[in-house]
């Protein structure tokens, strides 16, 4: 298939081939088709031509019939009538509407992808504030890439405390395939091992609330690789703990023996 590429375009120019329906962007060295882009934030949007007629300008932006919000004007690239609109002058957008600055009239054809955009999802919360200091619960959603579903916060069982970072759930399953694992041993003198640690109850400073656990950088010198360190916290590996504990319970129970 041959195309009329513009010539001597600029870095950046898009084109639209009408045949194929398709965009390309100049990369500065070759045309790149932007519409079978491997990035999934490409996305074409919804048809709207069949709600032109001359009069309106503000369109609601969809993919999938979903509403979705392009992080700004020039992540839009739309074809009306066959031609290339400019962001800067024929078109802006604002959250998930498409605004005109001449009314389509009835009968143009379009065509528009967008290059990056977030959902139009909704937050449903305890309190009706978004101050996040506040001992408020938040019920977090996700989106497949095509559409979501609203969280029914009187039956949801996933729920995120921001003030006290923490994420409630009836149950977490975590990988544990022995095809996704190599070079396994068995944990070798988990008695002395535990014996090197300590468990303590204490209260946490910034919400005052009791809890129990261990000290991160006492275990981080028996089993540093249960210890993670991100802005200069250190967070523990909980679960990682219960093998030194299945494999203590077996030493100790040969000792009986």
């Amino acid at each position: 298939m041959s195309l009329n590429f513009p010539s001597s375009p600029s870095v950046g120019q898009i084109y639209y081939d009408e045949t194929s329906q398709y965009f390309y962007e100049w990369s500065g060295d070759v045309w790149k088709s932007i519409t079978q882009s491997s990035s999934s934030h490409i996305q074409s949007l919804d048809d709207i031509s069949g709600s032109f007629d001359g009069i309106e300008t503000s369109f609601p932006i969809t993919y999938g019939s979903v509403p979705i919000q392009p992080g700004s004007s020039e992540a839009v690239r739309l074809n009306l009538g066959g031609v290339i609109q400019d962001p800067a002058n024929d078109y802006s957008v604002s959250g998930s509407n498409l605004i005109f600055s001449t009314p389509p009239a009835s009968g143009l054809t379009f065509s528009a992808i967008s290059l990056g955009h977030s959902f139009n999802v909704l937050k449903t919360e305890i309190e009706s504030n978004d101050d996040n200091s506040t001992d408020a619960n938040f019920y977090p959603l996700f989106v497949n890439g095509t559409s979501y579903v609203e969280p029914n916060i009187s039956t949801s069982k996933l729920i995120f405390n921001p003030s006290l970072g923490r994420l409630t759930a009836s149950e977490i399953v975590n990988t544990s395939d022995e095809n996704l694992k190599k070079d396994v041993h068995t944990i070798e003198n988990a008695v002395d091992k535990i014996n090197q640690l300590r468990g303590v109850d204490f209260v946490w400073k910034e919400s005052d609330k009791k809890s129990m656990g261990v000290i991160a950088q006492e275990l981080q010198k028996v089993f540093p690789e249960l210890v993670a360190e991100e802005n200069d916290e250190l967070s523990v590996n909980y679960n990682g703990l219960i093998a030194v504990l299945i494999e203590a319970v077996k030493e100790l129970s040969k000792d009986k023996e």
